[in-house]
């Protein structure tokens, strides 16, 4: 993630395998922040519950305060067209069970 501030860290259009997870320093078990909330929330220790999708993360290392807005597939709409479908002037919109296939 980066600062400038060292408080607000972020990451933009990161891909998130569903599962728990922690924020912490310095790639040590020392400061490492979780929550019980998704997908927003205040750290409280326990692993934070997440769901798989490409998000924009926000993290406040005073406050504990955490954002994970989803960006991409779960915010587009995809479809096909073509002449291998229908035609050119026909979309079939596709859908999503687990915002990413």
């Amino acid at each position: 993630m980066t600062t400038t501030d060292n408080t607000n860290f972020t990451k933009t259009d990161y891909y998130i395998h569903a599962g728990g997870l922690k924020f912490r320093q310095d790639d040590a078990w020392t400061n490492s922040w979780g929550g019980d909330t998704f997908p927003s929330g205040t750290t409280t220790g326990n692993d934070i519950p997440v769901t798989s999708n490409f998000y924009n993360i926000a993290f406040n290392i005073t406050t504990g305060d955490y954002t994970f807005t989803p960006v991409g597939p779960s915010n587009q709409n995809i479809s096909i067209i073509g002449n291998g479908y229908i035609d050119w002037n026909t979309d079939l919109a596709l859908i999503t069970t687990d915002n990413i296939i």
